[in-house]
This record gives C-alpha cells, structure tokens and sequence, in this order.
C-alpha cells in the first residue's frame, strides 16, 4: 500500500535502531569488526547516535563501506555429523556478519514483518509475528493422510529455509516485491544494502 512504502522509504530515527538492536542475538557471534550486538546494547548511551547517524546515512542512499559488507565465512558440523569429516554435505556454512550491519538490515528486517499480514498468502506459516509453522506441518500431514485412504500418489518438498535463502536469487525477489507493489525506492535501497 501507500502507507507500505512511505514506512518503507522513512529514514529511521534513534528508536527504530534500537529497536533493531534490542531484537539482534547478543550471543551471536562478532563480524570481522570483532563487534557484538551485546557491545551495542551494553555501551547505548554513548554509541546509540552514532549507531543511528550510520543508518540514517545508509537508509538516506550511502553505500554501506566494504567493512561492513564483509562477511567471515566459517564452517560448522551439522547436528549429527561427524564433527572432523571434511564431507561439505556435512558442513553449514555460517556468515559472520558486522553487527551495524546487522542492525540497518534488522530495521528493514521489521519493517517487512509489519506487512506480512496482508503481503504474503495465508499459507506462508513462517514469517511475521505469528508464526504458525505447526500449522502448516499439520496440513502436509493430513495431505498425505487424505491422498494414502484414496489410494493417491503424493509428494511433498520439504525445503530447508537455510538452504532456500542461502541459494535464492536475489533478483527474482526484487521482480515479486516490485510486482507486488513496493516503490523502486525501496527496492534501490535493497539493492545498495
């Protein structure tokens, strides 16, 4: 809607980013600034300006620097996998992202949330403030139910979420979001994050 993309293109005062720090994982590990989220929330008073000028700055068209960009790219086991085989199937590949990154990604993050309700289809069980996955476990389940008493084939994906965003293409997203109604602005703003 209109009011969508006016809250969209809105440049985030000092409470919209600490609302986006607050939301963060503290225990979550340090980009290659070697800064954590618990840093942000611990010392507020002396870097919350600073924190919002950053995203102000970047909401307001600046390109986020190549620091903040920089992701770490390390490798866990998987649950369940041998912790030393050096199989990749039994890898996770983990993005360690700076936290100022993390936060202005977070502001637009929340924002999304805000429009699920009536952006995405009544069966997307995962996303927004009420996130209903057991529901949707529940219908594939009487699915298959109704499909084995009638004697029907049925198959059902199951898409690992990790695994879908790690390999989705970015441009498809923008064609739907565009498609869907948001404002270019918007979608440049993506773009330069």
């Amino acid at each position: 809607t209109t009011e969508d993309n006016l809250m969209f293109k809105k440049i985030p005062d000092k409470e919209e980013v600490e609302e986006s720090v607050w939301s963060a994982n503290s225990d979550a590990a340090p980009g290659t600034d070697g800064l954590t989220t618990l840093l942000y929330k611990h010392c507020w008073e002396l870097l919350g300006d600073s924190l919002t000028d950053v995203c102000q700055a970047i909401y307001g068209g600046a390109s986020p620097t190549l620091s903040q960009r920089t992701s770490l790219m390390v490798y866990g086991s998987k649950n369940n996998k041998p912790p030393n085989s050096t199989d990749p199937n039994h890898k996770r590949r983990i993005s360690l992202l700076n936290s100022d990154f993390k936060t202005f990604t977070g502001i637009l993050n929340n924002r999304f949330k805000k429009v699920t309700t009536h952006t995405l289809n009544p069966n997307q069980l995962s996303a927004g403030d009420n996130r209903r996955i057991h529901h949707g476990i529940n219908k594939a389940r009487d699915a298959i139910q109704a499909a084995t008493s009638r004697n029907e084939g049925v198959g059902i994906l199951d898409n690992d979420y990790k695994a879908a965003f790690d390999f989705m293409v970015l441009t498809w997203v923008l064609k739907v979001l565009k498609a869907k109604g948001l404002d270019q602005e918007v979608i440049n703003l993506i773009l330069n994050i």
